[in-house]
C-alpha cells in the first residue's frame, strides 16, 4: 500500500518473453475468494494466450463482462490480440486488443507481476486491486 493505494507485487524489471505468457490462465484462489465475499459466483472461466499472438477470454469479469451481467448462465466470449508492452505506469504487461468496437481497440492491461518466474497477471480494478491470473 503507498498512500491507501494496493500497489501490487513486485513488478519484473526485464521484459518477460511470450514463452512467459502463452498457455491457459485461469483466475487465482485468492480472486476467487473475492468474488465470493462480493457475492459472485465464480463460473467456470479461462484466458487463453496463443502462440500466434491471439486470446480467447471465457467468463472473464472485466473483459467479457460487467458484474451486473456475471450471474447470468450465458457464456461470454472475449477475442483478439495480445503482445507484451508496456502499461500506463511504464510496467511489464499483457496488452489486449480487440475489435468489439469495430476497429481494433485496447481493451485491458494485465500488469506481470512477480519479480521472477513464475509470473501472475493483474487486470487492475480499481486502486485498490483486481482480478489475479495464474498459469496452470
Amino acid at each position: 500500500m503507498i498512500d491507501g493505494v494496493y500497489s501490487g507485487l513486485p513488478a519484473p524489471v526485464l521484459k518477460p518473453g511470450n514463452d512467459d505468457v502463452i498457455g491457459i490462465w485461469y483466475m487465482s484462489e485468492s480472486t476467487v475468494r473475492f468474488l465470493d465475499y462480493e457475492g459472485y459466483t465464480a463460473k467456470s472461466h479461462e484466458l487463453v494466450f496463443q502462440e500466434d499472438g491471439t486470446f480467447r477470454a471465457v467468463n472473464v469479469p472485466y473483459l467479457t463482462e460487467t458484474f451486473d451481467t456475471y450471474q447470468q448462465e450465458e457464456t461470454t466470449v472475449l477475442s483478439g490480440t495480445w503482445k507484451i508492452g508496456k502499461d500506463v505506469n511504464n510496467d511489464w504487461a499483457v496488452i489486449l486488443t480487440s475489435n468489439i468496437t469495430g476497429t481494433p481497440t485496447i481493451v485491458a492491461f494485465l500488469d506481470f507481476e512477480q519479480s521472477d518466474r513464475p509470473y501472475t497477471l493483474r487486470l487492475w480494478i480499481s486502486e485498490m486491486g483486481g482480478l489475479v491470473f495464474e498459469r496452470k
